[in-house]
């Protein structure tokens, strides 16, 4: 049996740093149950309260990344919005190294290890600086900042993909791929029964994302929903809306509650059951005017101002139309002002309002030629041409 080592692993913040550091703390207590494993990790962080369910000991370490702020306001303001979001970051900092040296004193590893995260910058560099062995384990096919920064103090590194090696060239670089749990899988059956699957029909695991799993989720839901919709089975896709509404309720996620709405007012649409159409998309402008999304309001008002012109409520589509093109001129989105345009001269023909319609269509025209956008000019010139058309009958 190998002599017993004492290890601190660093790092966390996310799955992808904490589920290595687990897979390689379980390998060392394979190679020998009384090799002395320790984690250190940010005190606010979710490895705070995941390590100790593997139950292996950690410490918190006061410490946060830097907090960007707007580059415009940071040039108005003389970089002041800057230094007021990272005003405790020197003493997180010094705080952090002072019981970085604390712990690396009281413990005496043989080898620290770094995976990534706000935690394992002042720690690896108190390791290194106290002469200790130190490493990083690179679980990412692009560093991350903290990683990139240690690559210059540490031995040893270990990565996951050949081509990272590149962004370590002055380093002695191993690359063993992605550490990984020893979990016993026995049988898919328990699995089946646990989720409520039909074992008769493929299953599609969808992994991947550690703090962005919940967006893929969602966009996997999502695109399921729309695969449903234009298949014709409009029922099962309204299911699958429906379940990421009761998500993003859940989560009191406003952002993609606007979302689904905004979906579930397509296919209700496309059903013909507009009343269920416009009780969505009203709920989808609300919520969009609470977390003050101007595209997420641009969007619905769009299908509302859509819905009443099919309804023939023309005056009340255009002072719609004319808050759209209010919310995308704020936005500077040019692009849609021009598609905006379009919509108004369209409402004003159905209002016989030709000479507003060629003043729209000439105004969208210009646009699109300072735009440079091809597609848009040749809308612009069939509106244009259609209006004075309009015109030239009346009179």
């Amino acid at each position: 049996m190998h002599k017993p080592k004492k290890i601190i692993l660093c790092g966390g913040g996310t799955g992808g740093h904490i589920f290595p550091m687990i897979a390689i703390a379980e390998e060392f207590k394979k190679v020998n149950s009384e090799n002395k494993i320790l984690f250190v990790g940010s005190n606010d962080r979710m490895e705070m309260k995941i390590i100790p369910k593997y139950d292996f000991p950690i410490y918190g370490l006061w410490i946060s990344g830097i907090k960007r702020s707007s580059l415009i306001l940071n040039i108005l303001f003389l970089g002041i919005p800057f230094i007021l979001k990272n005003i405790t970051l020197p003493f997180k900092i010094l705080f952090s190294v002072i019981k970085s040296i604390y712990i690396l004193i009281k413990f005496r590893p043989d080898f620290v290890i770094g995976f990534g995260g706000y935690s394992s910058g002042p720690f690896l560099l108190t390791s290194h600086f106290l002469n200790f062995k130190t490493a990083i384990q690179e679980q990412n096919s692009y560093p991350g900042l903290t990683n990139k920064m240690l690559s210059k103090k540490v031995k040893y590194i270990f990565t996951a993909y050949d081509k990272i090696n590149n962004f370590f060239s002055t380093n002695t670089v191993f690359n063993f791929g992605n550490p990984i749990r020893n979990l016993k899988i026995k049988s898919n059956e328990n699995a089946h029964k646990y989720f409520g699957l039909d074992s008769s029909k493929k299953t599609i695991l969808v992994l991947g994302g550690s703090l962005g799993a919940k967006n893929i989720n969602e966009g996997v839901l999502n695109n399921i929903s729309l695969i449903y919709s234009a298949r014709g089975d409009r029922q099962k896709a309204l299911e699958v809306l429906q379940e990421m509404r009761e998500i993003a309720e859940s989560l009191g996620d406003k952002n993609r509650l606007v979302y689904a709405h905004q979906n579930l007012a397509y296919v209700y649409n496309a059903l013909d059951k507009n009343d269920l159409s416009m009780e969505h998309t009203l709920k989808a402008y609300e919520l969009a005017k609470e977390i003050g999304d101007l595209n997420m309001q641009g969007g619905a008002l769009t299908n509302i101002a859509g819905s009443k012109l099919g309804n023939k409520q023309y005056e009340d589509a255009l002072l719609e139309f004319n808050q759209i093109l209010d919310i995308y001129d704020k936005l500077g989105d040019n692009s849609r002002v021009v598609n905006t345009l379009h919509r108004i001269a369209m409402t004003y023909s159905y209002m016989h309002r030709d000479e507003d319609a060629v003043e729209t269509s000439e105004r969208a025209l210009n646009l699109s030629k300072e735009l440079k956008n091809d597609p848009l000019i040749f809308h612009s010139y069939i509106m244009l041409g259609s209006a004075h058309n309009e015109l030239g009958n009346k009179s």
